[in-house]
């Protein structure tokens, strides 16, 4: 089971054990499937309205979206990576995406999000890397989008406003 002993069900995995008693497994369980959810389509709704009427601007928005879509699981809060993930080239880890804004265009950022993204293997002879950006497809509206990307823009690093000319 995996919240009884999460190394036995896959091992290597990251998910830590929390040496829960099976009464509490059995509360967590019945407690989760006791959930109705809320349709997504309205709790956007919801979010946008608050953020609406809190004023918040598009890249605050785009930190909520950021969170809602776990995208902060694997490149942190902040887009700042660093994730461990075993045989993903160059470094084992999950890229930063400080610079992402810069490297794409908002069309070709929309595209990457649109499939599938495994990162390429270290080692060929070795496993698959655990983590992946998943296929957002139409998971993510345009409006989502679009703060998102106001979002990776705001943590892009600033342009300087000073230019050194070199001494001749």
């Amino acid at each position: 089971m995996w919240l009884k002993d999460p190394d036995a069900w896959k091992t290597g995995t990251f998910m830590p054990n929390f040496y829960i008693p099976d009464e509490g497994i059995e509360a967590l369980t019945s407690y989760l499937h006791s959930l109705q959810g809320q349709q997504n389509e309205a709790a956007q709704e919801w979010e946008f309205g608050v953020n609406l009427f809190l004023n918040n601007k598009p890249p605050r928005q785009g930190d909520l979206v950021w969170k809602r879509f776990g995208c902060r699981g694997c490149h942190r809060d902040n887009a700042v990576g660093g994730l461990k993930n075993p045989n993903a080239a160059p470094s084992e880890e999950m890229p930063n995406l400080l610079d992402a804004a810069i490297k794409f265009s908002e069309e070709e950022m929309r595209v990457l999000l649109s499939g599938r993204q495994v990162p390429d293997l270290l080692n060929t002879d070795e496993s698959t890397p655990p983590f992946f950006c998943p296929d957002y497809g139409d998971a993510i509206s345009d409006r989502e989008f679009k703060v998102l990307y106001a979002y990776l823009q705001n943590l892009a690093p600033k342009k300087s406003r000073f230019r050194f000319k070199p001494l001749h």
